[in-house]
């Protein structure tokens, strides 16, 4: 059973909706303003500047987040004040995003991890991915009325960004 939303965020959750953002966007920001909302256990009129600093300030001292999450976390909280709220945040600093390349498997490292799975959906879910740089929340969602293997092509619907893409499908992945 889901916990009910405080009446504050629920109008955060509506004005999401209304503005179309993605649902794992509206998942985050409501997150963290809960998050917020517990940690200050205060009203919202009450709400400073101050509080606001003081809970960023616990969530860059936790190691376990990156720079990027803190920005997230920051956009979340400033998309309610700034904008829901009309309260200023735009004085409030937080470390820039980090912009590391990914760790990238050598082919030989993809094949043994292919060739050391067992179950068969596994296997051609890694395939998949490994072939045609799907991102996973596009793979997971992806159906087989996407797929045209005679054609070899495949159909993202509103992948990242809601945007809808076409991806070509290997010759070793039809096989």
């Amino acid at each position: 059973m889901p916990v009910e939303l405080p009446p504050e965020l629920k109008k955060l959750e509506t004005e999401l909706k209304l503005r179309g953002f993605s649902k794992q966007t509206s998942k985050m920001y409501l997150f963290y303003n809960r998050k917020f909302l517990e940690f200050i256990e205060k009203d919202i009129e009450e709400i400073k500047d101050d509080d606001i600093k003081e809970f960023l300030a616990s969530k860059i001292s936790d190691d376990s987040l990156s720079n990027s999450s803190i920005a997230l976390i920051k956009a979340s909280l400033k998309f309610f004040y700034t904008d829901m709220l009309g309260k200023n945040m735009s004085l409030i600093k937080t470390p820039k995003a980090s912009k590391k390349l990914p760790v990238v498997l050598t082919h030989k490292e993809i094949k043994d991890l292919i060739d050391n799975t067992e179950n068969i959906k596994h296997r051609l879910l890694i395939e998949l991915l490994y072939s045609t740089g799907l991102r996973l929340s596009e793979c997971i969602n992806l159906q087989y009325c996407d797929l045209d293997l005679n054609d070899g092509t495949g159909w993202v619907r509103l992948g990242k960004g809601a945007k809808d893409r076409i991806f070509i499908i290997s010759e070793i992945f039809k096989k």
